[in-house]
């Protein structure tokens, strides 16, 4: 029965794998964390590339709203000064308009658009803040002389000399830019 389970006991030892040492256990340990670590670039170099396409994506819609705006803009700009030279002649009005009440219709105009950029775009403004306000301003009144311009060509109604054409320039102004910014709202 002892010799029994001595042969038991040596064919037992005898199947046992023999432990690595301490050593062979730290270098194994070593490269694990090696492969873990190269794995984690990986997965971070993933991570950076959605990041990108989401950058991308964004910087995309944002030009394409801008693109939107500007068409709008450039809409209402056209429908404001079709309504503004229907209802008053721009060039007699600023034959006889004193530069104290033009001033006046630019700073109504631009107060104005504040009001109605700050009303129907609020959450921009919180993002940009007043900042986002008078670019916006800024953006449409440009358009808004412009189209002004083109028109006052179209039309052959450009004045003679400079004076002339600022004051009709502002005055016209005021109607486009009644156009364009409700228009870049919608």
């Amino acid at each position: 029965m002892v010799r029994k389970r001595i042969l038991h006991f040596l064919k037992r030892v005898g199947r046992r794998k023999e432990r690595p040492k301490r050593k062979n256990r730290l270098e194994e340990l070593g490269r694990k964390e090696e492969k873990i670590e190269i794995m984690e670039k990986a997965e971070l170099g993933k991570l950076d590339r959605i990041k990108n396409l989401l950058v991308s994506i964004k910087q995309r819609t944002i030009q394409r709203q801008r693109i939107i705006s500007l068409a709008r803009g450039f809409a209402g700009s056209f429908l404001g000064i079709g309504i503004g030279m229907s209802l008053i002649s721009i060039s007699g009005v600023a034959k006889n308009l004193p530069w104290a009440n033009a001033i006046g219709i630019l700073v109504f105009i631009w107060g104005i658009g504040i009001i109605l950029i700050y009303k129907n775009e609020q959450e921009m403004v919180k993002s940009g803040g007043i900042k986002f306000i008078i670019s916006r301003l800024f953006y449409l009144y440009l358009i808004s002389i412009f189209v002004e311009y083109i028109s006052l060509i179209l039309f052959n109604l450009v004045p003679p000399d400079y004076e002339m054409l600022a004051k009709t320039l502002i005055i016209g102004s005021y109607p486009a830019m009644a156009g364009a910014i409700s228009f870049s709202l919608l």
